[in-house]
């Protein structure tokens, strides 16, 4: 069941750090064919790993660290529980939305961090559109068909952190 409202959790000294960080020349933006990984033509992004398989894969997760533990204490989980966390950076496309997708196929916690507003709604499926609002988190499960959606204008950046129980 997803939330259905966003919630504010992080500090604003530190989302305006990592805001004037991700924005700036000096953080790297991966370019990525297919923001989903799942189709041929889709719609082209960029992104930043910052945890992968539960480890650190990026040297600016440090940067990140208060924010991703505030992140995963909002959704009922501990910070060592991240499997993932992920920047995703979208331009304005005539796509409407990018592939329908669960991020993994087994059970897990998704929790979006929007880090500057935009009108690239994120879907789902069988459910609401949720516009991003600066500074919210929405956290759902993991296993909900969901899509992002390119802006119309300017860009969205979100902070997708996966979270689930190592077992």
């Amino acid at each position: 069941m997803t939330e259905r409202t966003i919630a504010f959790p992080i500090p604003r000294p530190i989302c305006e750090h990592i805001t004037d960080l991700v924005m700036s020349t000096d953080f790297p933006w991966y370019f990525v064919p297919d923001a989903t990984h799942l189709t041929p033509n889709g719609n082209a992004s960029f992104a930043h790993v910052l945890i992968n398989n539960y480890e650190s894969v990026s040297p600016f997760t440090a940067v990140f660290t208060s924010a991703l533990a505030i992140i995963a204490e909002h959704a009922g989980y501990y910070s060592n529980e991240i499997y993932r966390a992920r920047l995703g950076l979208l331009y304005p496309s005539k796509q409407e939305h990018n592939s329908w997708h669960t991020d993994y196929d087994s059970p897990h916690t998704t929790c979006l961090w929007y880090i500057n507003n935009s009108d690239g709604d994120t879907r789902f499926r069988f459910g609401d559109n949720i516009s991003p609002q600066r500074n919210g988190v929405l956290t759902f499960n993991g296993l909900e068909q969901h899509a992002s959606s390119p802006p119309s204008t300017g860009v969205r950046i979100v902070l997708n952190v996966n979270l689930m129980t190592s077992e």
